[in-house]
């Protein structure tokens, strides 16, 4: 995965994330999944969008794995995720928000990754994606299962707000999510 023309490394994040979608039926993969982990983790914040969705794609697929999700910086994860979300394709989208869903699902949100969120507007990029997705689609479920577990992070002590309390301040992006 280091290599320097933009198009090999679209293509090779391709190969990657297609392979990583046996991760949990096969261990070998799981195995090989940590020797590739710090690299996708580059790709991922690759200035190149084009690069950094495919690269987003191997993680959420990685993340499949509780093992590998658990092995991963989740602010790392959160910040390249949460810029897919934002200037991605439909595709790349869908599969970042797969990839925070699967970061949350085996793992406690704390402050600071609660504030991470806040901070990156993973909330309301989450939510603006419920609002260009055609309902019933692959991006709604992704989008809403993310939020989900978002959601589960109730309250907070201390000056961090909840990651749902964005939308106390902005009220219209409720209506999605409605």
């Amino acid at each position: 995965l280091n290599v320097d023309s933009e198009c090999i490394l679209v293509e090779s994040s391709r190969c990657v994330a297609a392979i990583f979608l046996s991760i949990k039926e096969n261990r070998e993969m799981a195995a090989l999944s940590g020797e590739t982990l710090s690299s996708l983790m580059v790709l991922a914040n690759s200035a190149i969008l084009q690069v950094a969705e495919q690269a987003t794609c191997a993680l959420a697929n990685l993340l499949l794995d509780s093992e590998v999700s658990e092995k991963v910086i989740p602010e790392e994860v959160i910040l390249a995720a949460t810029r897919v979300l934002q200037e991605g394709t439909v595709s790349g989208k869908t599969l970042a928000a797969a990839a925070i869903a699967r970061l949350f699902h085996s793992r406690r949100t704390d402050t600071a990754l609660t504030e991470c969120v806040n901070r990156a507007g993973t909330f309301l990029a989450l939510v603006s994606v419920l609002e260009s997705a055609d309902a019933g689609s692959a991006a709604t479920s992704e989008a809403i299962n993310a939020l989900t577990f978002l959601s589960r992070s109730g309250g907070s002590s201390g000056p961090i707000n909840p990651a749902w309390a964005v939308l106390a301040e902005f009220p219209n992006s409720m209506t999605p999510i409605v």
